[in-house]
């Protein structure tokens, strides 16, 4: 079994349904969180960004 550390994500969000966003969303923080993941997230949208991250670059 592989074990990640960090996880690259380039513009995931980008032009899918909104209620597939919002799944998304919860995934990624769920991921981030509970299994001790660090999620680079590049993304176009602040709105986004800001409910996904911890920090912002």
């Amino acid at each position: 079994m592989v074990n990640l550390k960090n996880i690259l994500l380039n513009k995931q969000l980008e032009g899918i349904q909104i209620l597939i966003v919002e799944l998304v969303r919860q995934v990624i923080i769920e991921i981030s969180r509970k299994k001790d993941i660090s999620v680079i997230l590049v993304e176009r949208s602040l709105e986004n960004a800001l409910i996904c991250a911890d920090y912002l670059l």
